[in-house]
């Protein structure tokens, strides 16, 4: 026990991160618990018995994890709502005289509540009409229901916003600037600069729910930063090399071999925070704040969603804009552009004290007794897939304390696992992960397909290629244990590591091509017609030529079931209203995204260790497809088709918990 101990002391600090300062801390954290006899209480907590729905009410419509959850009507809100409703009604039966019809203005939420009070003031002289009514409960929607955050991306500013900026498109240069990757011309020297939405994946999901506001974000900052460095004569006369796609810029810039890149990081540095300050300013502009407002952390500020970095090569620009990512809480209010040169010894020292961590987390039985920790296949044990899974949706930026992160993490483990974790886990484990998040290479799209909506008519078949970014990190850790961490100089082990870290992660780029095809292939055996998807990232569209039935549908999930169930998240969007109305183009974007967070709450809310609840290895070989038909009044109409293997009970608790999603969203 002495000598365990003993190796916890000295560790260097990892990535930065608030709660503890880096492995000392952490060290210290264990030791403490060591000494209060930790290793007494493994395995003391049997696994959590969740309903499908309560899971769906809690854990999914207000109190769980905001990376799933499906935004609901408070009780005592809509309580209140019918209460005023009967006594406006009971008004109105009581009174014969004519009275003037109040309609508040609902420009800015401070009238909204204004409104509301003078409405209730007035109740009594209020004539009864539906528009009324509906007018009360429209004001008495929470900030956070799906409704209310509908209403603010429907605003005229918004709308303008994402016509301008939806798609627009820069013209870089991606093929050429990859086949010139390496080949720096004689007598001169690169340097590259990397600049990446760092919370794209939250901004899409959670923040503005429309991918194409997502992207409408990206091209206003990108359009402002392009047109910065092409103002300033300084970065104009040497830029080389520019390339763009869905989350990242990149650019090349040439120097004379010899000449010092102050000067240039300087301009490059002026140009990235001007370019953040202004588009913080931009976007608040067009009356989307408030989706964001009562966010804390780094997808609370949106000067800090975008993080840059320099190297001599487009790998080293890359580390060092990640690298960002651990710097966020020093950094301030401000940004910082990360040099990859002033990282090499720290980078160096988060490595061995990375595989540090991973050793000290081996030594807890626990954590491999209940598939926290998997077996890499040579006897040593990194994080499994699904703590992964939870990690990456679970940000500390996120909460607003510690404990309220750690309380998250436990809970959703307790029922995915059925262990208890304690603090010590909890914090290794997310230095662990963030720490190798960090080291994950960059991605190089050689086009960048924008999909219009627009021209769908036939209804959407929209494809998610889901654990794209988990199957990344678990392949990082996989190639970081490959990495010699012993013997090497700085540059050398970090160039080491970096390299197994890259190998072992194409491999899901490979993955996700092959993933591509195999839908293609399904969608041309349905249509019979050889017409692909239009893919971004790891994102596809198809667009049928004629309304599919329900049994062709069924047929296309039946071919991606038959491949790899759960690596598929398929919906199918109609692209009319209930009533015949064709969807405006600008609206299908968000209504996709609704029905892939109703498939993300539906597998989060079934999948655990508790009564009425699906195992997680069983989840794995099974496919969930959204069918959703929405209405441009009332309730829309949602159903689900399945795929893999799944039994009838399994399609119960399935379908019950898409019932309970859907009547707590209404």
């Amino acid at each position: 026990m002495k000598s365990f101990i003993f190796l916890l002391i000295g560790f260097y600090p990892l990535v930065a991160f608030s709660c503890p300062k880096g492995v000392d801390e952490f060290g210290r954290i264990v030791e403490r618990e060591i000494d209060n006899n930790l290793e007494a209480q493994v395995d003391a907590v049997t696994s959590a018995q969740i309903g499908v729905n309560n899971e769906a009410k809690l854990g999914v419509a207000g109190a769980g994890s905001q990376d799933s959850r499906i935004a609901a009507f408070d009780v005592d809100t809509v309580d209140e709502i019918h209460m005023v409703e009967r006594e406006i009604n009971a008004a109105a039966t009581a009174s014969t005289q004519d009275t003037k019809l109040f309609k508040p203005d609902l420009d800015s939420v401070d009238e909204l509540e204004k409104a509301d009070r003078k409405f209730l003031k007035y109740k009594r002289e209020i004539k009864t009409s539906d528009e009324v009514v509906a007018e009360a409960t429209r004001k008495k929607l929470p900030v956070d229901s799906a409704e209310y955050r509908s209403q603010i991306r429907s605003k005229p500013s918004v709308e303008r916003f994402k016509s301008k900026y939806a798609k627009s498109q820069l013209e870089f240069e991606n093929r050429r600037f990859i086949s010139e990757i390496g080949k720096t011309p004689p007598g001169k020297k690169s340097v590259y600069f990397d600049v990446e939405n760092s919370v794209l994946k939250d901004l899409n999901d959670n923040i503005f729910e429309s991918k194409d506001l997502g992207d409408a974000a990206g091209n206003l900052f990108n359009s402002i930063l392009y047109g910065k460095i092409k103002s300033d004569p300084k970065l104009a006369t040497r830029l080389d090399g520019k390339y763009r796609d869905f989350k990242s810029m990149r650019f090349r810039f040439l120097l004379d071999e010899g000449e010092d890149a102050t000067a240039l990081n300087n301009a490059l540095k002026k140009a990235y925070g001007e370019a953040a300050a202004e588009f913080e300013v931009k976007l608040s502009a067009t009356g989307l704040k408030e989706l964001w407002a009562t966010r804390s952390g780094q997808t609370g500020n949106p000067r800090k969603w975008f993080l840059a970095g320099t190297g001599s090569n487009p790998l080293e620009a890359n580390m060092a804009a990640r690298q960002a990512r651990g710097m966020l809480e020093e950094m301030g209010t401000s940004n910082r552009l990360v040099e990859y040169a002033s990282r090499v010894d720290s980078l160096s020292k988060d490595i061995k004290d990375l595989e540090k961590i991973r050793t000290l987390l081996s030594r807890m039985p626990e954590l491999k007794k209940a598939g926290v920790l998997v077996d890499s296949g040579n006897g040593k044990f990194i994080l499994s897939k699904d703590m992964i899974g939870i990690l990456r949706k679970t940000k500390r930026g996120d909460f607003s304390s510690l404990k309220d992160y750690r309380k998250a993490i436990r809970k959703q483990a307790r029922g995915l696992f059925g262990v208890k974790l304690d603090k010590v886990a909890i914090d290794g484990m997310t230095k662990y992960f963030e720490g190798v998040d960090a080291l994950s290479p960059p991605l190089f799209i050689r086009s960048r397909n924008g999909i219009d909506l627009s021209s769908a008519n036939s209804g959407l078949v929209s494809v998610d290629f889901t654990g794209v970014g988990v199957d990344n990190a678990f392949e990082a850790m996989n190639g970081l244990l490959k990495a010699t961490t012993e013997g090497a100089g700085n540059k050398k082990l970090v160039e080491g590591a970096l390299k197994s870290i890259d190998d072992h992660v194409e491999n899901v780029t490979e993955s996700m091509n092959r993933s591509k095809r195999a839908f293609n292939d399904g969608t041309q055996h349905v249509s019979g017609a050889e017409k692909p998807a239009v893919f971004s990232g790891d994102d596809g569209m198809y667009f049928p030529d004629k309304p599919w039935t329900r049994s062709e549908k069924q047929k296309l999930v039946d071919k991606l079931g038959g491949e790899d169930p759960s690596k598929y998240r398929v919906t199918f969007v109609e692209t009319k209203y209930k009533n015949g109305k064709p969807i405006p183009a600008d609206l299908r974007s968000e209504y996709i995204v609704k029905a892939e967070k109703v498939e993300k709450a539906i597998r989060k809310a079934v999948t655990g260790l508790g009564e009425g609840q699906i195992s997680p290895e069983r989840a794995r070989e099974m496919m969930i497809a959204i069918e959703y038909k929405p209405a441009q009044a009332g309730k829309s109409d949602w159903d689900i088709l399945f795929g893999g293997k799944i039994n009838h009970h399994e399609q119960t608790i399935l379908r019950r918990s898409l019932e309970a999603i859907i009547e707590a969203d209404h």
